[in-house]
């Protein structure tokens, strides 16, 4: 991870690093297990981005979208066969003032935005008209900022600048399905469950990794009473 620079609310970061330096990702030295059948989901995810910028990878909390967009970025960069920096942003998100193309020192340059904030997509909950009024223009300035940071961005790298971002919940999927201008430049993918194949798969990777002897008739109860994600495993 790279500091930086005045008026570039990012951290820069490297997609070999992502797994260790992101805490929403547990156990991230667990072997990537396919959702079903043989092929990575993320293999899944290229073929349906073509046409598209930009992605969004929606799922229910701990379904492993996280993980998944982290294992998108390697494959970007293993098919680019090219350099590829991350860029996360600090806090909430803000246009950068310049680029600093030279600290970069790259041809592509993804946005990694992780969970992208529910609280502007959801209708409000107050009844005050003043609180609806603020809510309405935060929600409209996370647009006007997002939109603006891609223009930025796609200045100096053209097709080469990508956003990787992830959400959950059926009000974001309504609200990108609905609101065009924006998310039209997206490609929306859902993620599916884990296949009890996978579900098996991956808590043998995670009984090997933590030196725990696994009852094979066990690990198939664990499995086939998860509720399909990674975290339902692993708790």
């Amino acid at each position: 991870k790279r500091p930086a620079g005045e008026g570039f609310f990012y951290d820069i970061l490297f997609p070999e690093s992502l797994r260790r330096s992101m805490p929403e990702v547990a156990h991230p030295d667990t072997p990537y297990t396919c959702r079903s059948e043989s092929q990575p989901e993320y293999e899944k995810i290229l073929e349906a981005m073509k046409g598209f910028q930009h992605v969004v990878l929606l799922g229910r909390t701990g379904i492993g979208k996280t993980r998944e967009a982290i294992e998108l970025i390697l494959a970007i960069q293993s098919r680019a066969a090219d350099k590829v920096t991350v860029l996360r942003p600090q806090g909430p998100l803000e246009v950068p003032k310049e680029i600093p193309v030279n600290q970069l020192n790259t041809r592509i340059v993804v946005l990694f935005i992780d969970n992208l904030p529910a609280k502007y997509f959801e209708p409000s909950r107050f009844n005050d008209p003043a609180e609806l009024g603020r809510l309405s223009m935060i929600q409209a300035d996370f647009h006007q900022r997002l939109g603006d940071t891609i223009a930025k961005f796609s200045e100096y790298y053209g097709t080469r600048f990508h956003v990787v971002a992830t959400a959950t919940g059926e009000l974001i999927r309504q609200k990108l399905a609905a609101d065009r201008a924006l998310w039209g430049e997206f490609c929306i993918h859902e993620l599916p469950d884990f296949d009890f194949a996978a579900r098996r798969e991956l808590l043998t990777s995670i009984a090997t990794q933590l030196h725990i002897e696994l009852d094979p008739a066990a690990a198939n109860e664990l499995a086939e009473r998860s509720d399909g994600t990674p975290t339902g495993l692993i708790t």
